[in-house]
């Protein structure tokens, strides 16, 4: 979510605001080498939802699957989002081989979470459901 993430990998990006996920939410069930910690994955939740950032990217997919390591770690998947009342077609990365439990975050990795939802004014519940992270694991 936080600009800095993707401008770390010279991705031109332009945020389109606040999306929200129906019927998701957020489990740690992969172990990222990159953050020597958990990192997020979307699973399926009805009635919970997952919130974020629609992001327009002026470029392929490409890019981002290098980013999101596609095909060995994350897999591309096509998503309904609303932003605000409208609703959106985006692509959505989630983890192809899921730990069996929750792996930790790391506190690093749960900062940079809370800083892209505070940088783009993801609701209040929101914020406050990424920082219960810091005490639930």
């Amino acid at each position: 979510m936080a600009s800095s993430q993707l401008a770390a990998w010279g991705t031109e990006h332009r945020a389109l605001g606040p999306a929200e996920l129906p019927d998701h939410r957020i489990a740690f069930l992969r172990r990222s080498i990159r953050w020597r910690s958990g990192a997020a994955d979307i699973v399926h939740a009805p009635g919970e939802s997952v919130w974020g950032v629609l992001w327009e990217l002026p470029f392929g997919l490409d890019e981002l699957d290098v980013k999101e390591a596609a095909g060995d770690a994350y897999r591309r998947r096509v998503v309904e989002v609303r932003l605000g009342v409208r609703r959106h077609s985006a692509v959505a990365y989630e983890v192809i081989q899921k730990e069996t439990v929750e792996v930790p975050p790391t506190r690093e990795y749960l900062d940079t979470m809370l800083a892209g939802a505070r940088e783009h004014g993801l609701p209040k519940m929101w914020l406050q459901r990424i920082e219960s992270w810091y005490y639930t694991f």
